[in-house]
Parts: C-alpha cells; sequence; structure tokens
C-alpha cells in the first residue's frame, strides 16, 4: 500500500470505521467479523487494561494483551453459567509491572488454549465452572483462584524461583497446582480448601509456618505431593 507507513496497517486499511476521512478503506470494505479479529489483534496499554464482555464470553485470540504500567482484567459477567461466557485465552496475557497483577474473572469457566503463556507477577482468578490454565506461564504467585461450582482449579507456572502460593478454593472439585521450579507456601498467607474434593500439590513444595490444606473427597479426602511436577489433571 503506497503511502501507509502506519504500523497498523490492517486496521487503517481494512476496518469498517477507516472509510474515508477516517483513513484507508477506500473500497468501503465492511465485515464484523474482520473488525473483531483486528480489535482483537495486539491490546496495548501503559495503565490498567480492562476488557469486559457482559452477557457473553471473552477470546484472547489473534495477538497479545500487554499492560506495561498496569493491571490486566478481563472479565465475562451474566448469562447461564456454561452458556457462551466462558473466558479462553488463545495468546499471550503479559503484565510486566512487578507490583500490578492479572485478574481473570467468568460468570462461567476459564481455560487456556496450547501456545498461550500469562505472563504476571501475581495472579487472581474467579470462575464458576473451572479454572483450567495448564500452559508454560510465568505467574509469581498464585494470590487467589476461586471457582465457586463444579469445577476443578488446574493453574501451573514455571516461573524462576517457584510460585507463591496464596488463597486457592474451590466448591465441588479438585485442585491441582503445578510448577516444576517449585510450589511456596507461606504461612499466614497460602490456604488450600476443597471441601468436596481432592488436593494435589505438582512440584517441588515449601512449607514456611503453619499452613491449612484441606481436602474432603466424596469418598476419602486426599492431599498428594508429587516433588518431581509430573503430576498429571484428574477431574
Amino acid at each position: 500500500w503506497v503511502g501507509v507507513t502506519d504500523p497498523d496497517m490492517l486496521r487503517r486499511v481494512f476496518h469498517s470505521s477507516q472509510v474515508p476521512p477516517f483513513g484507508f478503506n477506500r473500497g468501503y470494505y465492511n465485515n464484523p467479523e474482520v473488525d473483531r479479529l483486528i480489535d482483537m489483534a495486539n491490546v496495548a496499554a501503559t495503565d490498567d487494561l480492562r476488557i469486559t464482555a457482559e452477557n457473553g464470553g471473552l477470546t484472547i485470540v489473534g495477538g497479545a494483551v500487554v499492560a506495561t504500567g498496569g493491571s490486566i482484567f478481563l472479565t465475562t459477567t451474566g448469562g447461564v453459567p456454561g452458556s457462551g461466557n466462558q473466558l479462553r485465552l488463545d495468546n499471550n496475557v503479559t503484565e510486566v509491572g512487578q507490583d500490578d497483577q492479572v485478574v481473570l474473572t467468568s460468570s462461567g469457566d476459564i481455560v487456556q488454549n496450547a501456545g498461550s503463556v500469562v505472563t504476571t507477577a501475581s495472579l487472581s482468578a474467579n470462575a464458576v465452572t473451572g479454572i483450567d490454565l495448564d500452559q508454560a506461564n510465568m505467574i509469581g504467585a498464585f494470590a487467589s483462584l476461586q471457582n465457586s461450582g463444579a469445577g476443578s482449579i488446574f493453574p501451573r507456572s514455571n516461573v524462576a524461583g517457584g510460585v507463591l502460593v496464596g488463597d486457592v478454593d474451590t466448591a465441588n472439585a479438585d485442585i491441582i497446582l503445578q510448577s516444576i521450579t517449585g510450589l511456596r507456601l507461606v504461612g499466614g498467607y497460602s490456604d488450600i480448601d476443597a471441601p468436596s474434593g481432592n488436593v494435589s500439590l505438582n512440584g517441588p513444595t515449601t512449607i514456611a509456618g503453619a499452613v491449612e490444606i484441606s481436602a474432603a473427597g466424596l469418598n476419602e479426602g486426599k492431599v498428594t505431593f508429587n516433588s518431581t511436577g509430573a503430576g498429571s489433571r484428574t477431574t
């Protein structure tokens, strides 16, 4: 495209909002799906970044979501749990600041597909039907992972130095925490509760102080330590 030097060329040429005189969409191309993909291609912010889907699902696809000076909040609200209100990560979510966090909230479940990596100093996630973040994430702390319905919690982090575990609680399923670099539990900060399931800590685990780990499965609740970090998910 002669004369187009904007690095966001696809938006300038193909997005329906960029017809003259606003942009270079001289052919008046209009395709809602193309608009959606371009909008999601790369989302960057130097402050807090908030993306919310009301009464529907949210998929991070086609590009990275990056915050270089604030936290990232991705949210789905409303609807019937499990009916199109999933929060799905198909691409990277990166929070650069050391004092900020990634916060994922879904009125359904939270899932992560192959190739997606969450990078953050601290992760908080709240869902209704499960939290499944089982890729090679770089998360410094599982600060708060809460699931209120029938669904397991299964996060993974391979951050150097191990991941600090905070408050992890699911109502009706298992909790599986995994890190080949280690899981760090600290009294007064770490609290793991699976009132209707089992707890598995997969990775070298250190415990400092008094930490409560509770499992009360339907038959016989179990707390399992696997120091290799190679445990498998069971639901």
